[in-house]
Order: structure tokens, then sequence, then C-alpha cells
């Protein structure tokens, strides 16, 4: 019985993951070509700006996120029953706190429109993750890929028309503005339309109510802003000591990270659902799917950070020509970030799973702090090259962080017997990758020749096949 508890499991995430993966799949397809496009035509100055004003108004994401989106995500998979209250409740608190987003934004932002339209946009987009992660939580993410594939595709036919008929600040911006607002939107009618039972009910929520929630969500509000914080605080304070150009050249190379991101989102945010409901149950099953899962995502960040690093300068060519060949130091080094991004996302989502949300607020407030030094330290001597070193010190510090907090508290030990076979193909597939003669052949050949020696070596464990069988039959039988 207990194996066909976990065949129904595994096969639920794949299914999950497979309809977010697909769809975001199909809109980067499109969406790469486009932000190429609009880098090879935007001037520097004016991306560097647009850069810099997005990651400023995200510092306060927090403020009007409230963290609950994964405190609701979690509490209506365990509590079900509390999900329409929980919900309304918890949008209310999120429309008052976007206001004060709002008004810190323009206070210490200064009163500049483009400084709005950039709070705006954030704050949209920031609570629309209220619907989507409940989407998410009730096994239908197919429903909110459905609803980022159509907000991707807006986003796209705006930034066509940025770059044919208005390639300025002001027009990128309103594309962000506007795309936030519609995502928003509707992923609350998609939400309401496939789950009636979550319809906001006639009513106010009592005080007490209010208060239980925010008390509450408080842990993941310090989380995700100290998440949020290190994360953009290199833009930031490239902004006080460097210049745009550097923040161009920066973002420029953030871009491929920020594509790797997406698909630890996807993985992250199905399993998340997944892990809350086995804690719900017991959590016998914790630690087994939580090994397989990062084992999975340890294996597949590999050749990605890998082809990032040793084909950097081909990949910004092949992208931006010649305008942005500069950000080839970056690029490589925080090519090596996108595997410590895989590596920790499961233990984060373990972590909240768990009621556990505490110590992701403590690991990174030290990250949002050794942030601050390593870009004080570094930033003002080698200025983009050195924003990258500080992200990269950073994410493996949160790795290690949560590594040793998850054998203390939980017992976990992540690293078995497949880290020896993933160490030889890793350095054969960097020897690929290092001698190879064409982008495309190395691209090819570097995370081939990692599978085929990973499988050599005695890395395939006996139950990769009999997964990888369900995913392919899931795939296969989707409607069914």
């Amino acid at each position: 019985m207990k194996q066909d508890t976990n065949g129904s499991r595994a096969g639920s995430i794949l299914l999950n993951a497979s309809s977010l993966i697909a769809a975001n799949f199909l809109t980067r397809i499109v969406t790469v070509p486009i932000t190429a496009l609009l880098l090879r035509t935007i001037d520097e100055q004016a991306f560097g700006r647009y850069s810099y004003l997005i990651a400023f108004v995200s510092i306060f994401s927090a403020v009007a996120n409230l963290g609950l989106p994964n405190y609701v995500g979690r509490e209506a998979v365990q509590q079900p029953e509390r999900a329409p209250q929980l919900l309304k409740t918890a949008y209310l608190l999120q429309l008052v706190f976007s206001a004060v987003a709002m008004a810190a934004i323009v206070g210490v932002g200064g009163r500049d429109w483009l400084m709005v339209l950039s709070g705006l946009g954030m704050v949209s987009g920031a609570t629309a993750t209220l619907f989507l992660f409940l989407m998410n939580g009730q096994r239908r993410s197919y429903l909110s890929a459905g609803v980022q594939f159509i907000a991707t595709v807006f986003n796209t036919l705006g930034t066509l028309f940025v770059i044919f008929i208005a390639p300025t600040v002001d027009a990128l911006l309103w594309v962000y503005a506007l795309t936030g607002v519609l995502t928003h939107i509707l992923s609350y009618l998609v939400m309401v339309h496939y789950s009636p039972e979550l319809k906001f009910q006639p009513g106010w929520p009592r005080w007490a109510d209010y208060r239980a929630i925010f008390v509450e969500s408080l842990p993941y509000v310090f989380l995700l802003g100290f998440s949020t914080l290190y994360f953009r605080v290199g833009v930031v304070l490239l902004e006080t000591w460097s210049t745009y150009t550097e923040i161009a050249l920066y973002s420029a190379a953030f871009k491929f990270v920020e594509l790797v991101l997406v698909l630890v989102s996807v993985f992250a945010g199905v399993f998340f659902a997944e892990f809350s409901l086995i804690y719900a149950q017991g959590g016998q099953e914790l630690e087994q799917f939580m090994r397989r899962g990062f084992r999975a995502m340890v294996l597949l960040s590999l050749p990605i950070g890998a082809v990032l690093s040793f084909c950097g300068h081909d990949i910004l060519y092949l992208f931006y020509g010649s305008k942005y060949l500069a950000s080839t130091p970056m690029l490589q080094v925080l090519a090596w970030t996108t595997i410590f991004l895989f590596a920790r996302s499961l233990q984060t989502c373990l972590l909240q799973a768990c009621n556990l949300v505490r110590i992701q607020a403590l690991v990174f407030a030290g990250s949002s702090l050794l942030a601050i030094g390593l870009n004080w330290a570094l930033i003002p001597r080698y200025g983009g090259v050195g924003a990258a070193v500080a992200t990269l010190l950073c994410e493996a510090f949160n790795w290690a962080a949560f590594s040793y907090f998850l054998r203390a508290r939980l017992g976990i030990v992540l690293l078995e017997r497949w880290v020896p076979p993933a160490a030889i193909a890793f350095a054969s597939m960097c020897a690929v990758l290092w001698l190879g003669p064409a982008l495309w052949l190395r691209v090819i050949l570097g995370p081939l020749v990692f599978g085929l020696v990973f499988w050599a070596s005695g890395g395939i464990q006996p139950d990769d096949a009999a997964l990888f069988k369900r995913l392919v039959t899931k795939l296969g039988l989707k409607d069914a």
C-alpha cells in the first residue's frame, strides 16, 4: 500500500510539474528571443535604469505580499475547510499593505512617475501569487500555468511595441505595470471559476481574523523581505557606487539566471504543495521525497551551470551580439549560482511545509547582511563582477546553512552515494565544454556526456527507470 501511495504522489508531482514546465517552455521559446532583441534595441543607459527601478521596488514586495501566498497555500492544503476564510482575509490584508508599500516606494524613491509605474506592476504581480499558489496547492497547476502563459503573451506583445514603436524606459515600464495588473485580475477570475468554493463570500472578516493571520504570517514577511533584499541589493548598490551602464551589463548576464529561476520555481511550487500534504498526513515520507527531489534538482542544475559558464561568451554573442560581451565574466560567475538555487529550492520548500519558516528567515537575514557587506567591499573595485561574486557566495552560504538545519532538525542528510558518480560525470562534461569547438556542439555533447558517464559510473538508481516511465505515462495519458 505504501508503494502505491508513493507512486500516486510521484505521479501527481510529475503531472503538475509537467503542465507548468510545458507552459513555461512554450512562453520562453517566444520571450527569450524577444528579450534578446529588446536588449539589442534599447539604449544601455535606459536598460540600466529600468533594471534599477525594478530591483528597487522589488525590495518592498514583502510589504505588499506579506508572505501570505506561502502561508495560506500551506494552510489551505492542510485545512481545506478554512481556505475561503483564509483567502479573503489574506487578500484584504494585502490590499491595505499594498497601499503602504506604494507610499514607502514614493517616499524613499522620490515622486517619480516611473517609480509609481514600477511599484504598480510590482504590487499587482506580488499579490496575484496568492491565487496562483492556491491553484498549485489544489493540484491544478495547469490553471496557474495558463494564467502565466496569457500574461507572458501580453507582455511579449507589449515588448514588441516597445522595440518597434517606442524604445523608451517609460514604455517598457507601462508594459511591466499592465502585465502585473492583468496577471492579478486573470488569476482571481480563473481561480473562482474553477474553484467556486473559494469565491469571496459576503461579509467582513473579524478583527481577530486579521490579527491571527497577520501574526501567523510574520515569519513569512521576514522571510520574503530578507530573501528579496539579498537578491536585489546588488543592483541597487550598483546604482549607488557605479553607473547605469554597469547595471545594464550585470542585468544582461543575470537574465540567464532569471530563466533558470523560472524552472526552479516551477518544481519548487509543485513540491511545496506535496510536502505540505505529506506533513499534514504525518510526514513519514518526507525524507524519501526530499532526497529524491534534491538529487534530481542537483543533477539537472549541473549541466545548466556548466554550459552557462564555459560557453558564456558565445551565448552572450548569440543573444545580444557584441553589445554585451563585457558581461562575460559576470555570467561565468553567476552561472554557478544556478546549482545552489536548484539545490536550496527544495530545502526551503520542506522547511516551510514543516512550519520551520523562522529558520528560513534567520538564514536569509544572515545572507542579506553578508550580501550588503560583500557588495560594499566588492562593487566599488570590481563593479558588476563584484556583485556577481557576492551573489554566488550568498547562495553557497544559503545552501550550507539550510543543509545544516535540515540535518539538525529533521535528521535529513542530502549528500549520498550518488555524489561521486555525479562528480566524475561533471568533470567529464566540463572537459568537453572546455575543449569543444562550436557552441552548438558543446551544448549538445556536454550534457550528453554528463548523462552517459553518470550512468556508466553507477549513478542511476533502481527507482529512476520507474520514475521516468511514470512521467512518460502521465504525459501520454494526461486527459485520463
